[in-house]
């Protein structure tokens, strides 16, 4: 389905670079901000699928921390403005 981990993990590089040379915090949050921006511009279909599955591996990251009970105030409010039944898929 996607071509490798490799892929995924440079979209997720290519994110925080982008928040550290915007000078923007990088935390959970803003990491999937700047990734929904990538998606939202991204016109090959191929990357948009890469950037995709970077969301969802963020999101489900974001849901075991918080199953777990290793979580804090913004992992509550990243999941809320992502929700798992958004267009991303399902786990």
């Amino acid at each position: 389905m996607f071509r490798s981990e490799k892929e995924i993990n440079s979209v997720i590089g290519e994110a925080i670079l982008a928040l550290l040379e915007g000078d923007d915090d990088v935390s959970a949050r803003t990491l999937a901000r700047q990734l929904n921006q990538m998606l939202e511009v991204e016109t090959e279909a191929a990357r948009r699928e890469v950037i995709k599955e970077a969301i969802r591996q963020t999101i489900r990251l974001l849901a075991t921390a918080l199953c777990s009970g290793n979580f804090g105030a913004e992992t509550k409010r990243l999941l809320r403005e992502f929700p798992c039944q958004q267009s991303y898929g399902h786990w």
